[in-house]
């Protein structure tokens, strides 16, 4: 009697602690190291060393290397200090990197005053760069070329330009980039002394370089999205524009003014036809004259004229002669005030997917395209579904790369910590130590990088007036449905879509690999060796060709991946992961009108949601379930049954589980 008395106060006290496991309880971090040939090691799918395969060109809209071989990148974006470890601590970032299925490291700010960039002082006849600084740079990149990975550097990110005229000292140099001829010569002479650089390790120039993946040229500096700014310089500064639009109007018989009009950079969306022209003929002439320098300097591989920037038709035509296209976008990208960080606290996969959906509508499907920067941003609860939701999409529309911004951005001392339960989230744009972000990496970098995904066999091209600006694309969600691009006409197209208006609410692709469920805010992944469920899937019927899904945890991601080349029904080994929510102890928001804003960021150490339900894999063979740890060692023995499937259930303190055969 006294045991069925526990038995009943046991089963009347069981929902109570369900509903206390569905906080933020379970304290987790990302580890300093994976466990070499782990299930959470997949450096297998690296091709060492970067460069093997020669220099990268466009073919058609993929990347290849000089072999023909495809480039697929699946990468991140490092800045700042980060990009200069010390000797000791690059083995150790590398291995990091290589075990998350990371192939590709995008460098960015290079010409920034140190210690976040390489340039102590870039004047049109003089630079002088920390020596130090590029030794660091060198040893980093010989090591990520080594194991494997590639490089792609941004070359000019606005950094600051000495002796040209004191009204530059407050403005931004990169909105006269385009015109200004002492700006252009400066930045002409730092391209030149960056690759024309030999690294030591490597005997080789950074121009020679063919782990050099891709260059670009700037990053977000075309004259429209920085057209607000060009109005605040100086007539003087202003003077090669205004000889420039004369020029402009005299070649193409326009009866302008003899100056530039400046107040059609305000913001206006219309700025007109002819002005709208005449930038885009500015910065293609200027773009053409920079790749000419570039190749002066031995390059040989893909250029991207400019990374990011303007969503504007206007901007892209000016760039039609790039070798990739690079884009950047954003999910609750923060936005700050007097009284600090703005964001919405969305979910993704709730509002569509808007994101990836306008990221789509960029492309040219003639191009390989690139996804530069993109982050479903922390503080976000829901960022967890950003990584196998970009990777699902990218691969469906079959980019050639995915650059999550950014790895890191700070000094890798006490690096240690920082991965440990001593650590915490570092802010905005810090991923490397997220859990809700980088555990989902090695799922995320087989789909990707191994074509888990097919590209969709059909594709819709919209046409849109070339000469258009404005700042954001139109939602278009049959881009689940389809490849998705737009045609750029020189002439207004007599009809200029803006994608289908009456799509179903259940997406399926037409592989039927992808299914996006809009008014639920589910995303679902079907292929052979990749299969999971993303977004709202909590207490959903959710059926794969190989697994159900039973969980009851309301927002979760949870994804099955092959670790061989057998689909998941018949490999010997498989990795699952599951992840929820993420968050420093203590963070704390508040409501702000219609947003959130950050009240406290927190500290360590992290805390997560635990992923509550249970996972039946269609298999008929015999198997064992391992519970793994975030360095990817087995620390428990799941029970499990198995009658033509194995069914088990998650645990609390583990995001990833092994299943392998006897």
């Amino acid at each position: 009697m006294r045991w069925l008395i526990i038995l009943f106060v046991l089963f009347l006290i069981r929902p109570v602690a369900l509903r206390a496991s569905d906080e933020l309880s379970v304290t987790t971090h990302v580890a300093h190291a994976v466990r070499k040939e782990s299930a959470l090691d997949v450096s297998f799918l690296l091709d060492a060393p970067a460069g093997k395969h020669g220099a990268t060109r466009a073919e058609g809209n993929r990347l290849c290397y000089a072999n023909g071989t495809p480039a697929r990148f699946w990468g991140v974006n490092f800045a700042w200090e980060a990009q200069y470890p010390e000797v000791s601590q690059i083995d150790a970032i590398v291995k990091r990197l290589g075990a998350s299925g990371i192939n590709l490291v995008r460098l960015t700010y290079l010409d920034h005053l140190p210690p976040k960039g390489l340039v102590s002082r870039l004047a049109p006849t003089e630079i002088v760069v920390s020596e130090e600084r590029f030794d660091r740079l060198d040893r980093f990149a010989t090591a990520l070329f080594e194991a494997g990975i590639y490089v792609n550097v941004v070359l000019l990110m606005n950094g600051k330009i000495a002796d040209i005229t004191p009204s530059l000292e407050s403005n931004d140099v990169a909105s006269l980039q385009m015109f200004h001829p002492d700006v252009i010569a400066a930045h002409e002479r730092w391209i030149e002394f960056f690759l024309s650089h030999r690294n030591p390790y490597t005997g080789r120039t950074w121009g020679e370089e063919p782990g050099l993946a891709f260059i670009e040229i700037y990053n977000e500096g075309d004259p429209f999205y920085l057209r607000k700014k060009i109005p605040a310089h100086s007539e003087p500064a202003l003077a090669a524009l205004h000889e420039k639009w004369r020029q402009w109007c005299q070649q193409e018989s326009f009866e302008g003014s003899s100056l530039f009009d400046l107040t059609l950079l305000d913001g206006r969306l219309d700025i007109g036809r002819e002005p709208a022209r005449f930038l885009s003929d500015l910065q293609r002439s200027h773009l053409r004259e920079m790749r000419a320098v570039i190749r002066r300097c031995g390059y040989t591989g893909a250029i991207c004229d400019i990374a990011g920037g303007s969503y504007a038709p206007a901007a892209r035509w000016a760039q039609r002669e790039s070798d990739v296209h690079v884009a950047h976008y954003y999910h609750d990208h923060p936005n700050w005030d007097e009284k600090g960080a703005l964001f919405h606290n969305r979910s993704g996969c709730e509002s569509g997917l808007r994101m990836l959906t306008a990221a789509a509508w960029e492309r040219d499907l003639q191009k390989p395209y690139i996804l530069g920067e993109w982050d479903f941003c922390w503080p976000n609860q829901f960022r967890a579904e950003g990584v196998p939701a970009t990777a699902i999409f990218a691969a469906l529309q079959g980019w050639t790369g995915c650059l999550q911004f950014t790895y890191w951005s700070k000094s890798w001392d006490d690096s240690e910590i920082r991965f440990s339960k001593k650590g915490h989230i570092d802010g905005i744009w810090r991923v490397m130590n997220d859990p809700a972000v980088m555990s989902l990496y090695p799922a995320a970098a087989l789909l990707f990088v191994r074509e888990d995904v097919a590209a969709a066999t059909s594709a819709v091209e919209i046409p849109v007036d070339a000469f258009d600006v404005y700042n954001w694309p139109p939602h278009c969600p049959e881009a689940f449905l389809r490849r998705l691009g737009t045609r750029l006409c020189p002439e207004p197209p007599s009809t200029s879509g803006k994608g289908k208006k009456d799509v179903p609410p259940l997406l399926v692709s037409d592989t039927g690999q992808v299914k996006f469920d809009t008014e639920k805010g589910t995303l679902i992944v079907d292929s052979p060796r990749s299969q999971g469920a993303i977004g709202k899937i909590g207490s959903a019927e959710i059926q794969t060709q190989a697994a159900r899904f039973e969980i009851q945890t309301p927002f979760a991601v949870v994804m099955i991946s092959s670790l061989t080349e057998k689909p998941i029904q018949e490999s010997a080994r498989l990795l699952v992961t599951a992840v929820a929510q993420a968050q420093n102890t203590d963070f704390r928001m508040e409501p702000s009108d219609k947003d959130c804003r950050i009240a406290e960021t927190g500290k360590a150490p992290i805390m997560a949601r635990p992923v509550q339900g249970s996972l039946v894999i269609l298999r008929r063979d015999q198997t064992r379930v391992f519970a793994l740890d975030c360095s990817g060692k087995r620390v428990r023995k799941i029970a499990s049954s198995s009658k033509g499937e194995i069914r088990f259930s998650l645990i609390p303190d583990s995001m990833h589980y092994e299943i392998i055969t006897p």
